[in-house]
């Protein structure tokens, strides 16, 4: 677009500046005492008729460049939009990203969803999680002092970009509480347990909770569950008490006592 402009212009002044040197050697003869009146009248209507043909020119060429412009999009507003997405979660930023103004802005968690995929640990939940345009801007105070101020507008789904005054070069930020699948509650060992031949575990005992599971593992081999333990107690003091237990049956002693995770219980 800009070579297409400098083009113009370049093209334009060598038009302006042959007009002028035309005009200014007619004026400077009509001017000059040594021309009669005849002569005068004569040079005074072809300096008008190189003005008409000049103006005509200069139209013909800005018809031209209408005619050419009506070819590019309709305007700077339609031209594709180069932005980058800030994970905040992550403090990552995906960057080059090109969007069309008529795009939903579906895509831009298309985007972030395929960046969780690729990195192995793929998002399970959007939950609250939104994107946001967050711009500085400077406010003046009542003490005539500038105020640097962070305004954010939400970006809401199925909408499309040209609903946002999204600029070239904005940063768009990708925050809230979204759940990975590593996020994602293991369950209890009571829920769905199959019975796999030499599939082994480890029980627990939780100093927080008062469970201490000792004398339950030594005589029905029952504990707390590795999954129990990560989750419902998860920064307590535990302790574990059997490793490499081989398991016959579903059994946790956790689901007696408020368990927080999926069990069959619950």
């Amino acid at each position: 677009m800009k070579k297409i402009f400098n083009s113009y212009n370049g093209f334009y002044e060598k038009i302006e500046t042959e007009h002028r040197k035309k005009t200014n050697e007619i004026k400077d003869s009509i001017n000059d005492d040594k021309t009669n009146l005849e002569t005068k009248n004569f040079l005074n209507k072809k300096l008008q008729e190189l003005q008409n043909n000049h103006m005509r020119l200069i139209q013909d060429i800005g018809e031209s460049l209408d005619s050419f412009m009506k070819t590019l999009p309709e305007s700077p507003l339609s031209l594709p939009i180069k932005t980058k997405i800030y994970i905040e979660r992550k403090n990552f930023t995906i960057e080059n990203l090109l969007f069309n103004p008529t795009d939903s802005v579906d895509k831009l968690l298309e985007i972030v969803k395929s960046y969780f995929l690729n990195k192995g640990d793929e998002i399970s939940d959007v939950g609250d999680a939104q994107f946001y345009i967050i711009r500085k801007e400077f406010e003046m105070h009542e003490d005539s002092n500038l105020l640097e101020i962070q305004k954010e507008t939400k970006i809401e789904y199925n909408t499309k970009f040209l609903s946002y005054k999204i600029n070239q070069g904005d940063i768009i930020t990708f925050k809230g509480n979204y759940l990975l699948k590593s996020e994602v509650p293991k369950n209890c060992i009571t829920y769905q347990f199959e019975k796999v031949i030499n599939t082994t575990v480890k029980y627990f005992s939780c100093d927080n909770c008062s469970l201490n599971c000792n004398f339950l593992i030594n005589i029905f081999n029952l504990g707390l569950c590795e999954s129990c333990i990560q989750n419902c107690h998860r920064n307590h003091v535990v302790k574990i008490h059997r490793e490499n237990h081989i398991a016959t049956w579903a059994c946790c002693y956790c689901y007696r006592n408020n368990c927080k995770i999926k069990n069959n219980k619950n």
